[in-house]
């Protein structure tokens, strides 16, 4: 092969690297620059200080089901234990969550358990308000609110950010 025809054929195939990143791009709904300027981000999700008359409603809410349980079962403890457990089930409400994202994955810290996965293992992410759901399947399923990542993202940029990087991973395969 000469090195006309070698020049052609690295030219070429350069060029369509350049196209698939240009429609890896076009797939997204932010430019790389953008990317630039974001990453890497981080933030702390705590929806009960972001939603402070949501959160009183629940608390009485949850002592109300406390002062229920202890009549019903004539027992101090039996109140105690309920407010325990409907705690612990809203604990992603009333406590913290630290996320971090780069442009290899995402970062989950929460009570001392980190969780971290790349932005490949995430088929789709749907938005709906300040959460977006990172499901490990392309197409809906039921199993999504179970294998899925359910994150609140108080920043639009941010959650666009989200979307964007997981529809490049799948569009790189």
């Amino acid at each position: 092969m000469s090195k006309k025809e070698q020049s052609k054929k690295n030219t070429s195939s350069l060029n369509s690297t350049n196209q698939k990143e240009q429609e890896t791009f076009e797939n997204a709904d932010i430019t790389i620059e953008e990317i630039k300027k974001l990453l890497p981000a981080n933030w702390t999700a705590h929806p009960a200080v972001d939603n402070p008359k949501r959160s009183i409603i629940t608390i009485i809410i949850l002592i109300s089901a406390g002062i229920a349980s202890a009549w019903y079962m004539n027992s101090l403890w039996w109140g105690i234990f309920a407010v325990g457990i409907l705690f612990l089930g809203l604990s992603r409400y009333f406590l913290p969550t630290e996320y971090s994202i780069d442009m290899a994955g995402i970062r989950e810290r929460f009570l001392g358990h980190e969780r971290v996965s790349s932005w490949r293992s995430f088929g789709r992410a749907k938005r709906a308000g300040k959460f977006i759901l990172l499901s490990p399947y392309e197409k809906p399923s039921i199993l999504d609110r179970f294998r899925g990542w359910n994150i609140y993202v108080p920043d639009e940029k941010i959650a666009d950010l989200i979307v964007s990087l997981v529809k490049m991973a799948n569009s790189k395969s």
